[in-house]
């Protein structure tokens, strides 16, 4: 049993032809720095994680997708949740790829 709030998401990870533009418009200039250096199929899988990081994180919170997810931005796993650039007392885990699936679970 949690002692208090969690969000849970999972995403398939899919090529994605506007992956560019996705990043432009829900990541943090922070994890955008880290996606540029990555590989190809490296960068789709840590975007899966970072979406779903913040889709669990805004889960947790009852919010939806209510929040922009570029005000959310998230640090290395297990990653410190950052919202307006102030850290926040959440944690995101990332589940790995599970079968294709990229499962993030966020906890107060």
């Amino acid at each position: 049993m949690a002692n208090g709030p969690i969000g849970v998401d999972a995403e398939t990870i899919r090529p994605l032809d506007d992956l560019d533009t996705l990043i432009a418009e829900t990541c943090h200039c922070s994890e955008q720095a880290v996606l540029s250096g990555l590989d190809p199929t490296e960068r789709l899988r840590k975007f899966y994680e970072f979406w779903t990081g913040k889709e669990a994180y805004s889960k947790g919170l009852g919010a939806g997708l209510s929040i922009a997810p570029e005000r959310i931005s998230l640090s290395a796993r297990p990653g410190s949740v950052f919202f307006d650039g102030c850290k926040t007392r959440w944690s995101v885990y990332f589940m790995g790829a599970i079968g294709g699936e990229v499962v993030s679970l966020a906890k107060l």
